[in-house]
């Protein structure tokens, strides 16, 4: 193999080899993005070995061309995707950057290194916890902890300022009652938003088994809104209006909205026009009953907030603490995919999920629910349901949100940018203001 060769990054190799028929003892749903499909290659044992042979390799040409900076970052990258590599992952990574500071990309690729060895050194910790508990009980647990319940509180008794100190400063979920009512005008019912709605189109997502994307949603057909929320309501669809703009795509209907008091100082609203994230949110979810958007983290260590006004939806957390029980994988981005599947959990391939502690409830309609920044969750829809979200930053999880976009920042302008901004005399100062 020439030098070329041993370069070439280990995704380009994996979809090399997966155009030319190399796997085709492995099954693939025709249905998953690109990414996805690597990723089936990634968690095979045909394509773990692949990747293996590719690693020896590259560290052969380190070895014999310890001045190359590209082969250390070829090799840092390749044991990303391999099993219990993170340790050699950093290493190489670190080696990259020593001799080629500059390489942005290469400084995300670290970032995510870090996570998987942060995660193989907690999970070995957590496989002698269920070890020392087998020999102590002769058995292991058959399932989860029980859950955990979130709390209730009404919203005329919860101010701003005991919901930062109750909740998001100690990042704890927190259903909150008789606020949702209070958003608008006119209650956001599926019949409205049919009205509403008319002649605008949205690109819908469609829950695929295997899917890496973001909640484990592949990209869908793009419909018109109304006709799609008269398919909802027929149970006709099998597809999801989920996280659309309202300002970018139905500014109009954004306008209506008066968001929790809560969030008043978000400071993604208080951002210059033009900053990333400014006008992204809220943002609409419409969805038909059975639909389940996967285990994911909100990106950049966001607070998330929901307020649904028709429908039921089942909620699952986990704390941030949790994340290596739940089998989180950093192949393509700094924000975990997991492998778990917490409608279907298999105790025998991951059986480290018998020590997680699901938090749950079911968000009724009326209801606003606040999500902690870095928590795991996962949502079933119960019924059709019509629901408004947003991400933000406040004071609870500013520190938290500066280093994450600090970290996309690498590959991102936008985000260094926001990320700049954030760290100003008026950004520092909004986040010591609290309202009443």
């Amino acid at each position: 193999m020439s030098d070329s060769d041993v370069l070439t990054q280990p995704l380009t190799l994996l979809s090399r080899l997966l155009r030319r028929g190399s796997f085709k003892d492995i099954f693939i749903s025709p249905s998953l993005s690109p990414e996805s499909k690597l990723a089936e290659i990634i968690r095979s044992p045909q394509g773990q070995r692949v990747l293996r042979e590719k690693l020896e390799l590259l560290q052969g040409f380190t070895t014999n061309h310890p001045d190359n900076a590209e082969g250390h970052a070829v090799l840092g990258s390749t044991a990303i995707l391999i099993h219990g590599k993170g340790s050699l992952a950093v290493s190489s990574l670190k080696e990259a950057i020593n001799l080629c500071p500059d390489e942005g990309e290469w400084r995300m690729l670290l970032a995510r290194a870090q996570r998987k060895h942060q995660v193989e050194e907690r999970q070995k910790l957590a496989q002698l916890e269920l070890k020392l508990m087998e020999e102590e009980t002769g058995r292991l647990p058959e399932t989860m902890k029980n859950p955990k319940q979130v709390t209730r509180v009404e919203g005329s008794a919860l101010s701003n300022v005991d919901f930062l100190r109750l909740y998001a400063n100690t990042r704890t979920p927190v259903i909150v009652t008789g606020m949702v009512e209070k958003m608008t005008e006119q209650k956001w019912t599926l019949d409205f938003i049919e009205r509403e709605t008319e002649g605008k189109t949205v690109e819908l997502r469609v829950p695929t088994k295997g899917s890496v994307n973001w909640a484990q949603l592949e990209n869908g057909k793009s419909q018109n809104v109304a006709q799609f929320v008269r398919d909802v309501r027929r149970g006709r669809t099998r597809s999801y209006l989920f996280d659309w703009s309202l300002p970018l795509f139905a500014p109009e209907l954004s306008r209506q909205l008066t968001l929790p008091r809560y969030v008043e100082g978000d400071l993604l609203k208080q951002s210059p026009e033009g900053t990333k994230y400014k006008n992204t949110w809220p943002s609409l979810f419409v969805a038909p009953r059975g639909i389940v958007s996967g285990l994911h983290v909100d990106t950049f260590s966001s607070n998330f907030w929901m307020a649904l006004f028709q429908g039921r939806k089942k909620w699952t957390f986990f704390t941030k603490e949790d994340v290596p029980l739940l089998y989180p994988h950093y192949w393509f981005s700094v924000d975990p995919s997991f492998e778990v599947d917490l409608r279907f959990p298999n105790f025998t391939e991951h059986p480290l999920l018998r020590l997680s502690q699901p938090i749950e409830c079911t968000l009724e309609e009326g209801e606003l629910l606040f999500v902690p920044h870095g928590c795991p969750h996962q949502v079933e829809n119960l019924s059709p349901s019509v629901a408004v979200s947003g991400n933000y930053i406040d004071s609870s999880n500013y520190t938290a949100a500066l280093q994450e976009l600090k970290i996309q920042g690498y590959t991102d302008p936008e985000a260094e940018k926001l990320q700049k901004w954030l760290r100003t005399t008026q950004a520092k100062k909004a986040t010591t203001t609290t309202t009443t």
